[in-house]
């Protein structure tokens, strides 16, 4: 009887010195066995933004709440920018994940979330690139943006324009990324609001810089030396983005560019008259696009008033491309030379490219005119027409 009672002393007084050790270590995860190393968690400034008055998502750095997992597990709730905790980990990889919530509604904030991988054999600083959002109200706030992204490294980024503002010119026709030659950057630039680039300015995304723009207006002018987007990296346009009302052209994807257009409009845009390569969108030899959704409509070239292919691949599987004019031809897509693929299953390619105009006294295909190139279109059994040679004047 007193060794059970002793038996159940000693089960007593581990359990309390259990409890005693988990209240001490606020990183205790449980097993202890070989947790001899130690990871500092140092959120590395965190979610920041111009100090303007932003009327919309609470993005201010202090108010941020993190939760922080290693290896699956949550370690830590409620981590606020500079309290940098540290936790015991076993030694070896671990998988560090950093989730940002706005403290009033508990959403978790897209660009207040990141994961790396770290290995650690005894105290360890993880430092983690979060990704940073900036207000842009106006020119200065978009020139702090681009500043402190084009020396900010390789991470992700979130600019919300929050008013209507105007880009001036440089006096230059050599036109430059905003974010200079940082490359393996992600810039998503979000709101319900016009960007005016005027005079000789335009927007540039270098070779490895991905742009994501969406449900912003980017506007051109009737003077510029360049196309209002040229795109050497990545560019994605989606939700109502627009891009419009430049001269030269709307969208210019050189070699190595993908543009991605999966929602928005490229309208009232008009190709140089001297050179007519580009309307709404040009694709250059080595340049890809790629269109699922969206609207391309109401721009002007000599050809190819929606599109022109010059070298490039057009890959279509969605949206819509009407009423653009070519002053000779292909008032929608004028295939010179490159790939027009139009052949995902159910293509409905005379729906989606549909009423656009061209001058009848040169050919009668007024929405897709081809003299080069290929042209691949969704092969139903019940269309014979579904076949396009590549000499002038294949298309419809």
């Amino acid at each position: 009887m007193k060794k059970a009672k002793i038996g159940v002393l000693f089960l007593t007084a581990a359990v309390a010195l259990s409890i005693l050790l988990a209240a001490c270590f606020s990183d205790w995860t449980g097993d202890t066995v070989g947790e001899t190393a130690l990871i500092t968690i140092n959120l590395g400034g965190g979610t920041s933004r111009n100090p303007n008055t932003w009327t919309g998502p609470n993005i201010v750095d202090e108010n941020i709440l993190h939760t922080i997992k290693i290896g699956g597990a949550t370690v830590g709730t409620g981590v606020k920018i500079g309290d940098n905790p540290t936790y015991k980990v076993r030694t070896g990889s671990h998988t560090v994940e950093v989730r940002g919530y706005d403290p009033d509604t508990d959403a978790l904030l897209s660009y207040a979330e990141n994961s790396i991988n770290v290995t650690v054999a005894g105290p360890n600083t993880c430092t983690m690139p979060m990704k940073q959002a900036f207000e842009a109200a106006n020119n200065p706030d978009w020139g702090t943006a681009a500043t402190t992204i084009s020396g900010g490294g390789s991470r992700e980024y979130y600019i919300f324009v929050t008013s209507p503002f105007n880009i001036p010119s440089p006096g230059s026709a050599s036109p430059s990324s905003p974010f200079g030659s940082v490359t393996g950057i992600t810039v998503n630039i979000r709101g319900n609001s016009t960007i005016t680039f005027e005079g000789s300015n335009s927007f540039t995304i270098g070779p490895n810089q991905t742009v994501i723009l969406k449900d912003v207006s980017l506007k051109g002018t009737q003077n510029n030396y360049n196309p209002l987007v040229s795109v050497y990296g990545t560019f994605k346009m989606e939700g109502s983005a627009s891009v419009k009302d430049n001269l030269p052209g709307g969208v210019n994807v050189f070699s190595g560019g993908t543009f991605t257009m999966s929602g928005g409009t490229i309208t009232g845009n008009t190709g140089n008259t001297g050179s007519g390569d580009c309307g709404g969108v040009n694709v250059a030899s080595g340049g890809t696009f790629i269109m699922s959704g969206g609207t391309i409509r109401g721009n002007r070239n000599i050809n190819g008033g929606g599109v022109y292919i010059n070298g490039g691949s057009f890959t279509m599987s969605g949206g819509i491309i009407t009423d653009n004019t070519a002053t000779m031809d292909g008032g929608g897509v004028y295939v010179g030379d490159g790939i027009f693929d139009i052949s995902a299953a159910g293509a409905k390619y005379n729906e989606w490219v549909t009423s656009n105009h061209a001058d009848p006294s040169q050919v009668t295909t007024l929405n897709v005119f081809q003299v080069g190139g290929t042209i691949k279109r969704y092969a139903s059994p019940n269309d014979p027409n579904h076949d396009f040679d590549v000499s002038e004047g294949g298309g419809w």
